[in-house]
């Protein structure tokens, strides 16, 4: 019995250590199990932050892009101001000439006729388009074809009582009314060539000073004003571009919120916000789709920060460099994180004809008999300075454009065996714009540690050449040309120039001096501008319209020389493209303004070259018709058909003023006069170079004009048509300097141009009370802005021609995927199951993800060293490492930021 009870007893105990057994076992097991799930729970929350803030980098670099191409249309569209500019000097300007009216030769001679029989004693030894406009020209008659315009003969002494002093009166008074025809002739000239320049549109009522102008594309804005509009949308784009970084941003009362996303888009609506909130919304729907709650409190997404992390700010110079031109003092635009356009701003000088008055002993001269010509007018070429012409931008390559962001968020799973209540987890991604561009690197503008507010020519690059023409007088050529060393005026000889030996000079010279920015008053010189409006042959490899130097030296050209200018329109191949946009042109036709209105349109159509060089917005029928897999941004076609172009009505977002905007750069008119103001006095030095250049030119050609028979001067009116700096007795003075100091009134065209550029009348005459307020260009400007409606204050409106070529299918040349991307070498991509064939090629920016290393400080982009490798935009891949740009200057400090990129492997 006591055994049996032993042995139940024995079986109780052990039935009851099997169920503590059992359960122990269960319970490891559950708790191996929910351990198992909780890891999986853990990798999975990981991988969705992973993703989430993928997605947050990918969002944010997308609007870059799209705010990066339209910089670039816009950039496009200053060289489209900058080709219809070149229209009008080259074509439009010259067309008296039988070489540009009709076949040009090669290459293309811009120089006047000789006078006279047998080659004529009067000659043009400069080979420099100039504005000289004549409506009656026919056939070998125009007064902008030949050189000269024969003066009055004054025969010698017939001895017979009272009748020379009654012929010399008669012929004093022709001759008179000769030199003032001639001036009046010489205005019309230099107010087209004004115009052409400074033309403010939309305020007819203050530009009473150009109203005897000829109605030749006198409705359209001038070239300065019009780059300079779209100079400003730009800084304005670059600045949303470098919006400050934000950190900590997220939805509601998350610990650790240092922003909510919502306070931001409430309280500052602004363009500039649109990165961070799409990147934002990015990541915070990618980690669910519920809203957050108190039930639901604990989420991940409900826990979600995300932090845009700020690039090192890039040193790039002070108030004047190229960099921060155009940006207000008083903004964090100069601030530039994530991109930094440099302008490009240039000192060219256009010319026009003047028919200067000139009286020449023994001038005539017919079957031996030798008379004095009494003021017969020589054709001079004048330059009209446009000093600091916005010529583009340009996209600095030390400064890379990308988007880096961090997100956090607490996990909190089914099992936690750590003492906080949570586990925070932290991703990072990178991404960035690529396969585009802004446009090409005309000029050096990174000067290797130079003065930073300098232009310099690109050496030994020659991709200046075509922009700019230097002009090297060393061994100037008169008007019967001859080679003469001296450094006095001789008729026929453009001006201003280096007469006098004072002031420095003021054309270019060579390729070692700066062509524009803010430089110093001794170093200012100008340049003839020119273009490469497109390839001669067709080919982008063809490089026949660059000098062998990097710029090209226009020098004076002896009778009998030859022409040794060949680059942009100097090439008779570009000329002739560029001038076939003028339909019915032929030597001695008449030219309608409805043909010169289509031509100027015909000419801003995108060529080879643009496409190749710059990024071309495209019209939705055009995308539709090659097949590309996006959008075109230019909707409205118009009825309208110019030549071959199709035209388009284009609008693109381009804000210029917006007072609602907190983070506009200019928020109202105000602002934009005190830009301008202070763009324009930092071009006075050139201005003061002008003025003494002019009035040093004024002179010699007062001195020039004595009859020999009477001591008559004719030349006191053309004079002071120049430069009206007083009367003979300030023009007989024997002190150059004062006379290079002293101040034109505004009848003459020095001061004109004096008062409406700088409005300061410190610097002219204003005694006879000419210098009017209203005629100066900031007023002008003012006016324009105001009368500027909501849209055009927010986008930039034109019109677009497509041609009609093979031109239109080479538009999309921003990003073309070859074999390596599973593409044709056309761009075109098949899908494996459907079979559909899609044309991948672009014209705008796309986006890419970058490692997180390849962009921060300490991590080499060094192809070969084993870390993924950035290029730089536009470099292509087989050049060698001189030719690409190995670090850049913005990157991702870590120490700085306060994160911990060791673990990280890319």
């Amino acid at each position: 019995m006591d055994e049996d009870f032993k042995i139940k007893t024995i079986l109780r105990n052990a039935r009851g250590q099997m169920t503590i057994f059992f359960a122990t076992t269960i319970l490891a097991l559950i708790t191996f199990i929910a351990f198992i799930i909780n890891i999986g729970i853990f990798v999975k929350a990981k991988i969705n932050l992973q993703n989430a803030v993928d997605a947050a980098a990918f969002a944010g670099a997308s609007v870059q892009a799209r705010q990066l191409s339209n910089i670039s249309y816009l950039n496009w569209e200053m060289r489209n101001v900058y080709k219809e500019w070149m229209f009008k000097n080259y074509v439009l300007g010259n067309l008296s000439l039988d070489e540009i009216s009709g076949p040009a030769g090669n290459p293309v001679n811009y120089r006047m006729e000789p006078w006279g029989t047998g080659g004529g004693t009067v000659y043009d030894g400069y080979n420099v388009p100039s504005v000289c406009l004549d409506f009656k020209s026919s056939g070998s008659v125009s007064v902008c074809k030949k050189a000269l315009i024969p003066g009055l003969p004054r025969f010698a002494r017939s001895d017979v009582l009272g009748m020379e002093e009654t012929m010399d009166s008669f012929i004093d008074a022709l001759a008179d009314q000769k030199a003032s025809d001639c001036s009046r002739r010489s205005n019309i000239n230099f107010l087209t060539n004004f115009i052409w320049a400074y033309n403010v549109t939309g305020v007819p009522q203050l530009m009473d000073s150009t109203i005897d102008a000829p109605e030749v594309a006198a409705d359209r804005m001038g070239a300065f004003p019009d780059a300079f509009n779209l100079a400003l949308r730009i800084r304005n784009l670059e600045a949303q571009v470098n919006k400050s970084p934000y950190q900590g941003v997220c939805v509601g009362n998350v610990p650790g919120c240092q922003r909510d996303i919502n306070t931001i888009v409430g309280s500052e609506q602004s363009p500039a916000n649109e990165r961070v909130y799409k990147a934002f919304y990015s990541a915070f729907r990618n980690l669910g789709g519920q809203d957050c709650g108190e039930e639901n409190s604990d989420e991940l997404k409900c826990r979600f920060k995300l932090s845009e992390l700020p690039p090192r700010l890039p040193s790039l110079g002070n108030e004047f460099s190229l960099s921060n031109q155009l940006i207000p003092n008083n903004t964090l635009a100069r601030r530039k994180y994530y991109l930094d356009l440099k302008l490009m701003p240039v000192n060219y000088a256009t010319f026009f004809t003047m028919l200067a008055p000139v009286t020449q002993a023994n001038g005539i001269s017919v079957a031996g008999i030798n008379a004095e010509s009494t003021a017969q007018c020589v054709a001079t070429k004048v330059g009209m300075p446009v000093p600091g012409y916005p010529l583009g931008f340009v996209k600095n390559p030390d400064v890379l454009t990308y988007y880096a962001v961090k997100g956090e968020s607490d996990f909190v799973g089914l099992f936690n065996p750590f003492a906080s209540e949570s586990i925070k987890l932290t991703a990072y991604a990178a991404a960035k714009p690529f396969g585009g561009r802004v446009g090409p690197m005309i000029f050096n503008v990174t000067h290797g540690g130079g003065n930073p507010s300098y232009l310099l020519p690109r050496a030994p690059h020659f991709k200046t050449s075509p922009y700019v023409s230097a002009m090297d007088n060393t061994n100037p050529v008169d008007w019967a040309g001859n080679v003469t060393t001296s450094t006095e005026y001789q008729e026929g000889m453009p001006i201003p120039g280096n007469y006098g030996g004072v002031g420095g000079g003021f054309w270019l010279k060579d390729e070692t001096t700066p062509i524009g920015g803010w430089i110093d008053s001794g170093s200012i010189f100008f340049a003839v501008p020119n273009i490469p409006y497109d390839y001669p042959s067709g080919s982008p490899n063809d490089t026949s319209h660059f000098a062998g130097t990097s710029v090209e030296i226009i020098k004076p050209i002896p009778a009998g020389g030859s022409i040794g200018t060949s680059a942009g329109l100097y090439n008779g191949n570009v000329f002739t493209k560029l001038k076939s946009n003028l339909a019915g042109l032929t030597t001695g036709a008449t030219i309608s303004i409805e043909a010169i209105n289509d031509a100027i349109l015909s000419s801003r159509a995108p060529t080879l070259y643009d496409a190749v060089n710059y990024l071309i917005p495209t019209p939705e029928t055009l995308n539709e018709e090659v097949g590309v897999d996006s959008y075109g941004i230019i909707l409205n076609e118009t009825t309208e058909a110019v030549g071959d172009n199709v035209v388009y009505d284009m609008s693109l977002y381009a804000p210029l003023i917006d007072p609602d905007d907190p983070n506009a750069l200019y928020q109202g008119t105000s602002d934009l006069v005190n830009i301008l103001q202070e763009y324009l006095a930092r071009q006075e030095p050139a201005i003061l170079k002008y003025r003494g250049s002019m009035n040093v030119a004024s002179q010699l050609i007062y001195k020039k004009n004595f009859s020999t028979r009477t001591s008559a001067n004719y030349g006191l009116a053309a004079a002071q048509t120049i430069s009206d700096i007083g009367d003979s007795s300030v023009y007989d003075s024997t002190d150059i300097s004062t006379i290079y100091g002293a101040l034109p009134g505004c009848r003459s065209v020095n001061g004109k141009f004096v008062w409406f550029f700088t409005g300061n009348s410190s610097l002219v005459n204003n005694s006879s009370g000419d210098c009017l307020i209203r005629n100066t260009l900031t007023n002008l400007m003012e006016a324009h802005w105001n009368e500027l409606n909501s849209v055009q204050r927010a986008y930039y409106t034109g019109r677009f021609a497509l041609p009609n070529s093979d031109v239109r299918n080479k538009l999309f040349s921003a990003y073309r995927p070859g074999e390596m991307s599973d593409a044709t070498p056309n761009g075109e991509h098949t899908n494996f199951f459907t079979g559909l064939r899609t044309n991948m090629n672009r014209n705008f920016y796309s986006s890419k993800f970058v490692t997180i290393k390849s962009v921060s400080a300490g991590s080499s982009s060094d192809t070969y060293n084993g870390n993924f490798a950035l290029f730089s935009e536009g470099v292509p891949f087989n050049q060698g490492s001189g030719n690409t740009e190995g670090t850049f200057k913005n990157t991702l400090i870590p120490q700085e930021l306060n994160i911990d990129l060791s673990q990280i492997q890319h």
